[in-house]
């Protein structure tokens, strides 16, 4: 006997043996936990008062994040290659990863935020002591400059610096700085001096 196979039987075989086929050929697409927005790039930079807000904290994407900086450094270091946000990008969003333009982003933004990864345009460091949050961003984010953007690991200060710049400003301002982001201490630091000495004039 002839078997009948309905249009919706048809359409639901082929939508489940696509999603297979991704799930083969996009193995590591699962990587990415939470997709990303635009609005999720700028939180990462907004400040509530002296804290960073909470959603920067969260543990989202951590395979997908290990892979990415695992890349760079990989190019900058153990290669002793230089890699530009154009081409992290077009790596990361064909096969076995998939991931969104806006998901590698927010992964650059947060390393950056991090101080995981460092960003140089035109051979010159940027950081949140000579570029504001919001053109950090468009950098991460426009077209227009993506080939610039030279990314690397970032050398982090130790331990034992952020322990006195912490102490000095618990002494002299009575404040505590964030140590997660070393860019971000180094200008707070300087505000808190610069007002401490506007306030003694």
């Amino acid at each position: 006997s002839r078997v009948t196979i309905n249009d919706k039987d048809y359409k639901k075989g082929i939508a489940e043996a696509l999603g297979k086929l991704v799930n083969i050929v996009f193995y590591k697409l699962s990587y990415i936990t939470k997709s990303m927005s635009e609005n999720d790039i700028r939180n990462l930079f907004a400040d509530k008062g002296n804290l960073i807000i909470a959603s920067e904290n969260i543990s989202h994407n951590q395979n997908a994040i290990t892979e990415i900086t695992d890349h760079i450094k990989f190019v900058t270091k153990d290669r002793g290659a230089k890699i530009t946000l154009k081409e992290l990008k077009d790596k990361f969003q064909k096969a076995p990863y998939g991931f969104s333009v806006k998901d590698i982003e927010w992964i650059v933004a947060k390393g950056f935020k991090d101080g995981e990864i460092e960003l140089k345009r035109n051979g010159n460091a940027i950081t949140l002591l000579n570029e504001s949050s919001d053109m950090i961003i468009n950098y991460i984010i426009k077209k227009d400059d993506v080939e610039r953007i030279y990314l690397g690991i970032k050398e982090k200060i130790d331990e034992k610096s952020i322990r006195v710049m912490n102490k000095v400003a618990k002494a002299l301002f009575n404040e505590m700085l964030i140590a997660d982001d070393t860019d971000k201490m180094i200008k707070d630091f300087k505000e808190l001096l610069k007002k401490k000495i506007e306030e003694i004039r």
